[in-house]
């Protein structure tokens, strides 16, 4: 696979979270990141800087799309999917995924995604023509803004 870039965006883009499991994703990454090499194939990526950033290059990348089509693989931990989820969703040409590289992974666990980062990234990689689908749930605040979850949602009363 070797997909064209558009709008300077490649269609398989990695954003990964480099403080996830105290700086241990960016081993995980390092595996991923020489996989795609070996295998040439074509990508972009890019690392979070700070909470919130992966949902706001999610943002970004999706709209820089144009409606075509975007596979964006979150690299990190339960927080950094949540994140790109979050950046994505309304999105219908985007395409989420996941590399476990935190501490807990319960998305990971919950989705049957490998530990193994190699593993991981060969699912992705058959996925993307045979890809799996989920629902996503909506909270709506009260100040309007929305959030959306994949594997869980807590209350509190």
């Amino acid at each position: 696979m070797n997909p064209e870039t558009f709008h300077g965006v490649n269609p398989l883009m990695f954003i990964i979270n480099p403080q996830a499991k105290n700086g241990y994703c960016l081993k995980v990454w390092g595996k991923v990141e020489q996989m795609l090499k070996e295998e040439n194939i074509s990508y972009s990526a890019v690392r979070t800087e700070y909470r919130g950033h992966a949902r706001e290059l999610a943002k970004i990348y999706a709209e820089q799309a144009g409606g075509q089509r975007l596979y964006l693989v979150a690299v990190g931990g339960d927080g950094t999917v949540h994140e790109v989820m979050n950046g994505a969703a309304g999105h219908q040409n985007v395409t989420v995924g996941f590399i476990p590289g935190g501490s807990g992974n319960d998305f990971s666990r919950g989705f049957n995604i490998p530990k193994d980062p190699e593993e991981a990234l060969t699912a992705i990689l058959k996925g993307i023509s045979h890809s799996v689908k989920a629902d996503i749930g909506m909270i709506r605040h009260t100040d309007g803004n929305k959030t959306y979850f994949i594997n869980n949602m807590g209350a509190g009363f």
